[in-house]
Order: structure tokens, then C-alpha cells, then sequence
């Protein structure tokens, strides 16, 4: 749609039967499908712009109806390039034509501002999401590692109970004993 106040000046510019006349018009129709395409894709991707969207549409909508007017213009016209040949009205309908593709390129650039502003709403709101989950994955990181701490002191703990509860200890009393008995005590308790 930026393209197309241009498109519709090359209407005015080339006669309407001349390869240069047809290409214009072509690209100024062509311009505002493409257009609307794009926006009916950004809806879908990004549904809660739908209406955004579809205001966009709707403006290049207009648009395209001042922006027909031009090319019926270049149309019916020899076109600029004919110079010093043109007749008065011929003149008057092209000097209209210039007017109307001022206002469609205001509109345009409206148009394009809109977009940049929506486009600049995008970009700060991703990188506030951007910015919450680095947050998140950060207290995530440390709340892991916190975690993987407690469980190895946990672990550790629970190994050192383990080993002096269960086996160091019940192999020291097993050495005392075994000492007893060796000395000569008989008494001892030998447990098994």
C-alpha cells in the first residue's frame, strides 16, 4: 500500500495503452491486494490485533477507492510523458489526478505511520516479555540450584547417619568385643 500514490503517479505519468501505463496500473491493484494479504495473515498470527488490522484495512481500503480514481484518470489520458502534446482538459484531468495522488499519499503515510506505531507496541511489548522471562528462568536457575544443594546436604547427612548408625558403629562395638575375646575374656557376646 506505501507503494501505491506511486504506482497511481505512474498511471499519470505514461499513457494508459502504453506497456509503462499498464504496469502502474497493475502494480497500484497488485499493491493493495498484497496489502491486504499481509493483513489478513497478521490476524491470524496475532489475533489480539484483529481489529488493529482490520482498521488498517480499511483505511487502505480508501485508499485504493481515491487511488482508482487516479488511474482512471491515466487511463483516459495521453499521460504527462506526452508534454507540450496534452490539450487544456487533458491538463485539467491530469492536474486533478497530481491532487488526488498528494491526498493518497498523505493517507498512505498516515497508514504507514499506524503501521510503525503498532509495530513499535509489538516490539516493547516482547521485549517486556522478553525481560519477565529472564526473570523467571533466573529465579528458576537459583531456585534449582538451591534445591540440588539442600539435596546433596540432605543426601550427605543422611549417608554420614547411615554409615555410622548402620555400619560404623555396629563394626566398632563388633572390634571391642573381638578385642575382649582376644584378651581372654570368655563373657563377651559375640552377636550374629
Amino acid at each position: 500500500t506505501m507503494m501505491a500514490p506511486y504506482a497511481a503517479f505512474g498511471a499519470l505519468v505514461y499513457d494508459g495503452s502504453s506497456p509503462e501505463g499498464r504496469t502502474a496500473q497493475a502494480d497500484f491493484s497488485s499493491q493493495l491486494d498484497k496489502f491486504n494479504s499481509l493483513m489478513d495473515q497478521a490476524s491470524q498470527y496475532l489475533p489480539q490485533y484483529g481489529s488493529t488490522f482490520a482498521d488498517f484495512k480499511a483505511k487502505a481500503q480508501e485508499i485504493g477507492e481515491k487511488g482508482k480514481k487516479i488511474v482512471a484518470i491515466g487511463e483516459d489520458s495521453p499521460g504527462l510523458a506526452a508534454g507540450k502534446d496534452l490539450k487544456p482538459d487533458e491538463l485539467d484531468k491530469l492536474a486533478e489526478g497530481a491532487r488526488s495522488v498528494a491526498e493518497v499519499d498523505a493517507d498512505a503515510r498516515k497508514l504507514a505511520g499506524g503501521l510503525l506505531a503498532v509495530s513499535d507496541a509489538m516490539i516493547n511489548e516482547n521485549a517486556r516479555s522478553a525481560a519477565d522471562m529472564s526473570r523467571r528462568s533466573q529465579f528458576a536457575l537459583i531456585a534449582l540450584v538451591l534445591a540440588g544443594l539442600i539435596s546433596a546436604l540432605v543426601a550427605g547427612a543422611m549417608n554420614a547417619w547411615i554409615s555410622t548408625t548402620k555400619t560404623a558403629r555396629p563394626l566398632a562395638e563388633l572390634s571391642r568385643r573381638m578385642n575382649a575375646l582376644a584378651a581372654g575374656d570368655l563373657e563377651v557376646e559375640i552377636g550374629g
